[in-house]
């Protein structure tokens, strides 16, 4: 054998043997994001840019419809030994997480990355951002999506119905609906839900009701208060009495709007950037209704990222992910596709990030319009927040359709609840 092809093989042997270790020192992560109809858009290409410039980490992302659906994945797998490394789960669940679920804390992957300044990244988020991430103190999770419920409506079908501006009130809700179906034979008003009670949340809150409170120490519930079942009797007498209204979820509800068959709809920031440009009728939007002489109380509706890996390798990797999720760079990318506050609010006014978006699209502005009226969104206390949300939906659902009476179906509620979130 001659010495130029001895040396030619042992270079291509050494490349082999660098490529081969390459390889097995790259990492692969699995990301689960909810929300997949909003955010798909932008998630790909942060993924794209975050790999090539962490060529060492390979990412995997799978959607999701919702925050339900997505949680329910994840304890499957969670009991097969299979989780994935990060997680968008709702609000809504973040107790849950806290107290039943083997996550890997946001503090603790800031003090695995030795190299890293984790802690001045995460003092750049306001704490009342921080804090839907928080259990008991602790940063268990990194909010991603903000948003809260807000009034969208047909200013077509307004100016047929001599309608000139939105409501204000629950009050005028239910008058403007009664004045839309007179005069243009279109139902007035539908108010989405899926799985969970975000919107209606904000409807009993906004009349006084606490969701969940404390009493002597103790949680309870309070839909099942004079004030909670006040405002579900409003939407179920405009569905079911005045004939003004639809009981709709998102699936039947946002076809319907956009079709015309709604003048008015509940919707958020999301919905309106998907559909503001394609709408065959001017859309207006407009502060979630208060009910006289009582504030506004929306929550906060979104999700955090959870690191649920178990390796220190993984567990690291994940940890950089989400500070990519979190860059100005990428956070102006998804804000743009999806219309949700972002987290680091000084962004929308920096030319280089966000001002321009907001300056192109003031239908959206309304969302920090009422920003100060935001709340947490509730998350149940104890293993059984999942029920607790499952009982709500079912309630609500048979309120509006008129299987039991509003008084029954919330005091029944409310006693399976306190059930569940007093063990």
């Amino acid at each position: 054998m001659s010495k130029r092809l001895l040396i030619g093989l042992t270079l291509i042997s050494f490349l082999f043997i660098g490529a081969t270790q390459a390889q097995e020192r790259q990492i692969t992560i699995e990301y689960w994001y909810s929300l997949g109809s909003v955010i798909e858009s932008a998630i790909p290409a942060i993924e794209a840019r975050f790999e090539e410039e962490n060529p060492d980490i390979n990412v995997e992302i799978r959607s999701y419809p919702d925050y339900e659906t997505v949680l329910q994945a994840l304890q499957t797998s969670i009991a097969a030994g299979s989780a994935p490394d990060v997680v968008q789960i709702g609000y809504n669940h973040t107790n849950f997480v806290g107290e039943v679920l083997p996550y890997f804390p946001i503090s603790s992957a800031i003090a695995l990355d030795e190299a890293g300044d984790g802690e001045t990244w995460l003092s750049s988020f306001p704490s009342t951002v921080l804090e839907l991430g928080q259990f008991e103190g602790n940063q268990v999770g990194m909010p991603m999506i903000i948003g809260s419920p807000y009034l969208l409506y047909n200013v077509d079908l307004f100016a047929q119905a001599g309608l000139t501006r939105a409501p204000e009130t629950w009050e005028e809700v239910r008058e403007f609906a009664r004045t839309i179906t007179e005069a243009t034979g279109v139902k007035g008003f539908g108010m989405p839900d899926g799985l969970d009670f975000w919107n209606y949340q904000a409807l009993v809150e906004s009349n006084g009701a606490q969701l969940l409170q404390v009493v002597d120490g103790t949680y309870t519930t309070g839909v099942g208060s004079p004030e909670a079942i006040e405002a579900m009797q409003l939407i179920a007498n405009m569905i079911l009495v005045d004939e003004t209204a639809l009981n709709v979820d998102w699936g039947s509800g946002i076809p319907a709007f956009l079709g015309g068959e709604l003048a008015m709809f509940m919707g958020s920031s999301g919905l309106v950037i998907g559909i503001q440009n394609t709408v065959p009728f001017t859309l207006g939007t407009a502060p979630y209704p208060v009910f006289e002489g009582r504030e506004r109380r929306v929550p906060a509706g979104g999700s955090n990222n959870f690191i649920f890996a178990t390796e220190p390798e993984q567990q690291l990797a994940a940890f950089k992910f989400i500070q990519s999720l979190m860059s100005p760079e990428s956070m102006t990318e998804w804000v743009a596709a999806t219309g949700f506050l972002p987290p680091r609010p000084e962004l929308a006014e920096d030319p280089q990030f966000l001002q321009p978006f907001y300056e192109a699209n003031p239908l959206i502005q309304v969302e920090f319009d009422q920003v100060e009226n935001v709340v947490p969104w509730v998350s149940w206390p104890g293993e059984f927040g999942p029920e607790a949300n499952a009982i709500l939906a079912d309630t609500r659902d048979m309120i509006l359709t008129g299987t039991v009476t509003t008084e029954d179906g919330m005091q029944s509620a409310a006693q399976e609840i306190n059930e569940l979130i007093s063990r």
